[in-house]
C-alpha cells in the first residue's frame, strides 16, 4: 500500500513539474484594432470570449444606468467683471508637458486659490495675502471629489458619484427578464463659469458610468479618461455611454479572447463653447500610465502573456521531448478544432494517464521536464512581461486611435515615459518588485522600436526616470543608488 501511494505521489509530481512551466495570467489585446458596428456585435463579441474562458462565468452584472440629460445651461447668471489686481510671480501646479495641464487638487491664477477640500470645492481670494479670505463653496454632497482645472473664467471638477438605479428594460427575446435595483460608479465632469467668484454658476454637467482616472487639459480642451468594467449578465452587456445619450457609442477593440475586458472611455470637452462632448471607448485592460503630450494620449497596461502564447512552444520544446513515445498522440490532440486551453487540458490528462500506466517512468520524466523546463523559461523570461502602449491623437474634440506597440518589462509612472520630435521613449524594469533588468526603449510614429538600451542593472530596479530634450535619466536602486545619463540624440 505504501508503495502505490508513493508511487502516485511520483507520477503527481512529474506531471506537475511538467505542466507548471507556463504563466497563468491572462493573455491581453492583440495588435489590430477594430469597431463594434452595433450593440449586438459587441454583445456576441464578449460572450462568444467569455465561452472561451471559464473565469467569465460569473462576471457581474450589466451597468445600464439611468441617463440624465448633458447640461448646458445659458441661462445662467452673468457676474460683474472680476478684479484683475493679482499677483505677478506665482507658481502653477506641477506639469509634465509644456502646454499640457494636468489636474490637481489645488491650482491658483495668481489672485485666487481654487481647492478641494472633502465634499467642497473652496474658491480663497489669496492676494493680498493679508486681505485672504474665502469667497465662495461649491457643496458636492454624496461625490468622491477628484482633481480641478481653472481655464480663465472656467472650473472644471472631476469626481465619482454613486446612483441607485435599475436598468432599462430588456428588449427582444429576452424583454421579460427582469434585473434588481443596484449601485453603479458614474464619473462627472462639471464646469462652472467663475466670471464672479463670490458665486459660481454650473453651465454644463457631462456624467458618464465608470470611474474618473486622469485627464489633461490642452488651449480649451479638456480630454477625461474612464476606466469601466465591462459587465455581462444575462445576455447583456453594459456600455460606455455619457448619460443623455440615446445612440451607440464607438466603441474599438481588439480581436482577441480575453479573460477580463475593460472600457478606456476617453471625453473630449471644450470648456469655454457651447460644443457638444465627444466620446470614444477602447476595449483593453485598466489603464495602469497615461503620458499626454500636444497631440497625443499615450495609454499603457501591463500585459502578462499565457499558456495559449507560448502553447505550441511549450508544446515543442518541453511535452515532447519529455515523453515522445506520447508525441503522435500529443500531434493528434494538437490538430483538434478547440481552444488551446482545451487542447492543453487534453494533454495533460493523457501524459498523467501514461504515467499510471507506467510507472517507472515517472521519475524519467520528471527529470527530463525539469531540464527542459528551465531552459524554456529562461527563453520566454523577456516575452512574459511587456508594456504595451496604445497611442490616441488628440487635437480640439477629435479624438482618434493611431497604433500600438508594446515594449519588455513594465513602467514605473508617467515619468517613466515621454515624447520628442515625433519619438515616443519609455523606461522599462523587466523582472518583479525586488528587481530584475532595466531597459530604454525609443519607438517610431507607428510604435516601433526603433532603438534600445537593454539590460542594465541587473538585480535592481527603476526608482526615478525623467527625460529632458535628447538625453533620459535614470536612477536604479538595490543599495546604492546609481543614476543612469543616457544619450538620445540619435534615436
Amino acid at each position: 500500500m505504501e508503495r502505490a501511494i508513493f508511487l502516485v505521489g511520483v507520477i503527481v509530481v512529474a506531471a506537475v513539474v511538467l505542466f507548471s512551466a507556463l504563466p497563468q495570467a491572462p493573455a491581453q489585446a492583440g495588435d489590430s484594432i477594430k469597431k463594434f458596428a452595433s450593440y449586438d456585435e459587441l454583445r456576441d463579441f464578449v460572450k462568444n470570449s467569455a465561452e472561451d474562458y471559464s473565469m467569465y462565468n460569473d462576471i457581474g452584472v450589466a451597468t445600464l444606468s439611468q441617463r440624465t440629460s448633458i447640461s448646458s445651461d445659458a441661462s445662467a447668471p452673468q457676474a460683474a467683471a472680476v478684479d484683475s489686481e493679482k499677483s505677478s510671480d506665482y507658481s502653477n501646479t506641477n506639469v509634465q508637458v509644456a502646454g499640457v495641464d494636468e489636474a490637481d487638487i489645488v491650482k491658483t491664477d495668481g489672485k485666487y486659490i481654487y481647492t478641494i477640500s472633502g465634499n467642497n470645492v473652496l474658491i480663497i481670494e489669496a492676494y493680498p495675502a493679508e486681505d485672504a479670505k474665502i469667497l465662495s463653496e461649491i457643496n458636492l454632497n454624496d461625490t468622491q471629489l477628484q482633481e480641478i482645472f481653472v481655464n480663465g473664467d472656467r472650473l472644471i471638477v472631476f469626481g465619482n458619484d454613486y446612483s441607485y438605479n435599475k436598468p432599462p428594460p430588456f428588449e427582444g427575446d429576452a424583454k421579460n427578464i427582469e434585473m434588481p435595483a443596484y449601485n453603479i460608479q458614474a464619473a462627472f465632469i462639471k464646469i462652472y463659469d467663475i466670471n464672479d467668484r463670490s458665486n459660481p454658476a454650473l453651465v454644463k454637467n457631462v456624467s458618464a458610468d465608470g470611474y474618473y482616472m486622469d485627464s489633461r487639459m490642452v488651449g480649451n480642451y479638456v480630454y477625461a479618461i474612464l476606466n469601466q468594467p465591462v459587465y455581462y449578465y444575462a445576455d447583456r452587456i453594459s456600455i460606455p455611454v455619457m448619460h443623455g445619450r440615446e445612440e451607440f457609442p464607438d466603441i474599438y477593440y481588439f480581436d482577441m479572447p480575453d479573460r477580463s475586458y475593460n472600457f478606456v472611455n476617453i471625453i473630449s470637452l471644450n470648456t469655454n463653447g457651447n460644443e457638444e462632448p465627444v466620446n470614444k471607448a477602447f476595449m483593453m485592460p485598466s489603464s495602469q500610465n497615461v503620458f499626454v503630450s500636444e497631440n497625443n494620449i499615450y495609454l499603457t497596461y501591463t500585459k502578462w502573456l499565457d499558456y495559449t502564447y507560448f502553447f505550441d512552444k511549450f508544446v515543442d520544446e518541453v511535452v515532447i521531448p519529455a515523453t515522445p513515445s506520447l508525441s503522435g498522440r500529443i500531434n493528434e490532440i494538437r490538430s483538434y478544432n478547440i481552444s488551446k486551453s482545451s487542447k492543453f487540458s487534453e494533454i495533460q490528462r493523457t501524459v498523467e494517464e501514461f504515467l499510471l500506466r507506467n510507472p517507472g517512468e515517472a521519475s524519467i520524466v520528471e527529470k527530463s521536464a525539469q531540464e527542459k523546463m528551465n531552459a524554456f523559461q529562461a527563453a520566454i523570461a523577456k516575452e512574459q512581461e511587456k508594456t504595451v502602449i496604445n497611442k490616441i491623437f488628440i487635437s480640439g474634440k477629435d479624438i482618434k486611435y493611431e497604433s500600438q506597440g508594446s515594449v519588455p518589462g513594465h513602467a514605473l509612472n508617467q515619468f517613466s515615459m515621454d515624447e520628442h520630435n515625433g519619438y515616443f521613449r519609455i523606461a522599462t524594469t523587466s523582472g518583479n518588485n525586488f528587481g530584475g533588468v532595466n531597459n530604454l526603449y525609443v519607438l517610431d510614429s507607428g510604435m516601433n522600436i526603433i532603438g534600445k538600451v537593454e539590460d542594465l542593472a541587473p538585480g535592481e530596479r527603476i526608482y526615478s526616470a525623467r527625460f529632458l530634450g535628447d538625453r533620459a535619466y535614470m536612477v536604479t536602486f538595490k543599495q546604492v543608488d546609481p543614476l543612469f545619463v543616457i544619450d538620445l540624440s540619435n534615436p
